[in-house]
């Protein structure tokens, strides 16, 4: 009675099969053999791993040919599972978007990424790449092999190049150092004309005698300080006189009809109808801001406030000077018909708020929400402070709901429903700190 190998290449047992063992050992050499030396099958991928077996026949079968050529869509990664027990090399051709792992039911597997072709061998437990080593290693002064010839390390060394034989096309981008130039050996013909920018002449490096005679340019000359001026001026007329103040001026040199009516001291200024008047009001020092675009969330207990949610920090020029403080957030409540409250405070103490009677929360300004916990509400608010200090300090906003009672949720720059879709937006948040002169 016939058995077959693990191929499936059929034994014709003893005695069996008078007249037609020809046929069934024909079908082994031009079927079952040419499968397993030069044959090629399509395995097409779907979703899902795809396992390949071997029946008891000598017909054509997927898993006995010699290059497995991966087709079809994946969907992701998968694997092959490969005729259980067989012993075969096999010819892998990924044709598929996906890496495909070579396996058995256990042991070692091989992963063949996309579009590559990369041969296995399966003993049936194991599955591992076949790579080549028969490249002979170079000798003498080469190293590597015969594909891949590699002169030696310092092997190349001055009598190995010919004389003028490094061109400008053999020298590498930015290659030509410091150390490699001689001294004295860039000279003047050596310097593309324009090329000695700013940036290459040292500080204090252009004295007199390297500027030509009647080289300095009226367009080359600074603003001019009186104290250069020396000798009688030449004659000009008057609109050559520009940026003329009264200290530019001796006493008794110029008309009443030029010095406005009334009278003019450090604490008065001239006014556009050409009076002096006495100076009144601030001034503005410095100017600092910060915008946060970024959504934040934070929570706050029924009568209490977030962490802070933007801050911004300055440092007073005088103990004297009010800061006024500006600020627009866009903020959200965690559930509908919420109240949301913004709170100005300085170096962690609450400032600038309403005044309130009884147990009620005081806070600098309030919004409400509606019945939509998609809204965006904006809260803004000018008010003037007085920290008496030349430190820096940090005033920072938070927020707080008219929640009954537990923890609410609240939301900088977003509101309690942030899907990204277009009837769901997104804002912004500023401050910005004035100190102002008194």
């Amino acid at each position: 009675m016939s058995t077959y190998s693990p191929l499936k290449i059929e034994l014709i047992g003893t005695g069996e099969q008078d007249g037609t063992w020809g046929i069934t050992t024909n079908t082994n050499l031009g079927t079952t053999l040419e499968e397993m030396i030069t044959g090629t099958a399509d395995v097409t991928f779907a979703s899902g791993t795809q396992t390949l077996t071997l029946t008891n026949t000598n017909a054509q079968q997927v898993g006995r040919n010699l290059r497995l050529n991966l087709i079809g869509t994946s969907g992701g990664p998968q694997d092959l599972v490969l005729p259980a027990g067989v012993e075969k090399l096999y010819l892998i051709n990924n044709a598929t978007a996906d890496i495909i792992t070579c396996k058995n039911a256990g042991g070692t597997t091989v992963a063949v990424a996309s579009s590559t072709t990369q041969f296995i061998y399966n003993d049936g437990t194991n599955v591992t790449a076949v790579s080549s080593t028969v490249d002979p290693v170079m000798g003498g002064d080469l190293s590597g092999t015969v594909s891949n010839a590699q002169i030696v390390a310092n092997a190349v060394g001055p009598t190995e190049i010919a004389a003028d034989a490094v061109t400008t096309v053999k020298i590498l981008n930015s290659n030509v150092t410091a150390g490699k130039i001689a001294s004295d050996a860039v000279t003047t013909v050596k310097i593309l004309n324009s090329n000695v920018t700013a940036g290459k002449i040292a500080s204090d490096a252009v004295t007199t005698v390297k500027i030509l005679n009647s080289n300095v340019t009226d367009a080359k000359i600074a603003t001019m300080a009186s104290s250069k001026l020396t000798g009688a001026l030449p004659a000009i007329d008057g609109s050559a006189l520009t940026a003329l103040n009264a200290s530019n001026l001796g006493s008794g040199t110029a008309p009443t009809v030029r010095l406005g009516s009334g009278t003019a001291d450090a604490t008065t200024f001239l006014r556009g109808d050409n009076s002096w008047a006495a100076a009144g009001g601030g001034k503005v020092i410095q100017v600092v801001s910060t915008i946060e675009t970024a959504a934040v969330s934070g929570s706050a207990a029924q009568g209490g406030t977030t962490a802070a949610m933007i801050s911004l920090a300055i440092t007073p020029t005088l103990s004297s000077s009010k800061i006024l403080v500006l600020y627009s957030v866009t903020c959200g409540p965690s559930y509908d018909n919420f109240a949301t409250q913004t709170s100005v405070f300085r170096a962690g103490t609450q400032i600038l708020q309403a005044a309130a009677a009884g147990s009620r929360q005081r806070v600098t300004t309030s919004n409400v929400n509606g019945n939509n916990n998609k809204n965006l509400l904006s809260n803004s608010y000018t008010g003037l402070d007085s920290p008496a200090t030349t430190s820096a300090i940090t005033y920072d906003i938070r927020l707080s709901s008219s929640n009954d009672g537990g923890t609410a949720t609240l939301y900088l720059n977003r509101s309690s429903v942030d899907s990204d879709i277009d009837r769901v937006a997104r804002g912004s948040s500023s401050i910005t700190l004035m100190e102002i002169g008194v």
